[in-house]
């Protein structure tokens, strides 16, 4: 239970500056290279790349003498909390290879912030980006955050405060509101810095149970279908030979045997992240990020919604955010697949059963 007599921290200033909102209201330009503007992302990992089970408790279990603990340690000796399970948002695969394909990275970095403790962002890290991790511009977790020893276990407590990374010097470039995007699934992540912030639906654990269960089945389909197939190749190569003991010609299974594509089970995982490979396909030749976004840029060529529109019943359509519009989701998705074939990447979904 908590104790209501603990100091809070009181709030930073949640309101953008006038110098940030200066340089955001310029009208949005082109750069006809994009390796002399190269941009900055700045990814969040649970819940926008992936999502981790919730804790599950357990009692505290008494010394056993002779029985060795598997738990990891921190740096004074004391067991770290159990690690939880983690489970890549669909389409990881791709988008590692996307962020780190040599072609991306001529004006691409990348970097990790995030509000876990350190052995959690290093495990959620391994997961999604597994040898490739090493790419990474940096990796910040909560012990980057500022926060007092009295918060700094304390998972309520705001975890990004956005000013920061555009003002870091991370690279030879040093990167500013001009160049940084945030990729975050908390709408209030970016309060200081709203127009670098891409904001995207939470991956939540009932789109990651169904969409283990979507793979499971068209896996099971896809089985029953291949062995189908064979069945009926062997069939009709039983039925040419002839009982005379003629030399029968041999039918070999060819990729006409397999069902037609619309005979395959249409699963359909969450898109996000082809949507985000299709933002930054555009992001890649914008002068200026916070422009580009407050000019309605994630909108696509569809433009963000008439404030003088109809309006849903009960949803404020100034509510709603690009991802939230399905015309809008697909464009970018369409845009991030192209993306990933003219670079020869396959777009895997990855999703385990």
């Amino acid at each position: 239970m908590r104790d209501d007599a603990r100091s809070v921290t009181p709030p930073l200033s949640q309101a953008p500056s006038s110098s940030y909102l200066a340089l955001a209201e310029q009208d949005p330009s082109r750069v006809e290279d994009s390796t002399r503007s190269r941009k900055l992302l700045v990814l969040d990992l649970n819940g926008t790349l992936l999502h981790r089970s919730p804790h599950n408790f357990q009692p505290k279990s008494r010394y056993r003498p002779g029985v060795q603990e598997d738990r990891k340690r921190d740096r004074h000796g004391n067991f770290l909390p159990r690690l939880r399970p983690v489970h890549p948002r669909p389409y990881m695969p791709a988008f590692r290879d996307y962020l780190f394909h040599p072609e991306t990275k001529e004006w691409l970095d990348v970097m990790v912030w995030s509000s876990a403790q350190p052995h959690s962002v290093e495990d959620m890290v391994e997961r999604c980006f597994g040898e490739h991790k090493d790419r990474l511009l940096a990796v910040w977790a909560r012990d980057t955050l500022g926060l007092s020893s009295d918060h700094y276990c304390d998972p309520s407590r705001p975890s990004d405060d956005s000013t920061r990374p555009p003002d870091v010097d991370v690279s030879a470039q040093a990167h500013s509101a001009l160049t940084t995007l945030l990729l975050d699934d908390s709408p209030r992540k970016a309060e200081l810095q709203p127009f670098n912030h891409v904001c995207i639906g939470e991956y939540s654990g009932e789109q990651r149970t169904a969409a283990a269960s979507a793979s499971a089945s068209a896996s099971a389909s896809a089985s029953a279908s291949a062995s189908a197939a064979a069945a009926a190749a062997a069939e009709a190569a039983g039925e040419t030979l002839e009982a005379s003991g003629e030399q029968a010609t041999a039918t070999v299974a060819t990729e006409s045997d397999a069902p037609p594509a619309d005979a395959m089970p249409d699963v359909v995982y969450d898109s996000t992240l082809l949507a985000v490979i299709g933002v930054l396909d555009e992001v890649k030749s914008q002068a200026n990020v916070a422009a580009w976004i407050r000019a309605g840029g994630l909108w696509g060529p569809h433009g963000p919604p008439s404030e003088k529109g109809p309006h849903e019943v009960g949803v404020p359509e100034e509510q709603k955010m690009w991802f939230e519009h399905a015309d809008v989701l697909a464009y970018w998705t369409g845009r991030g697949r192209k993306a990933l074939e003219e670079l020869g990447i396959p777009v895997e979904h990855g999703i385990e059963r």
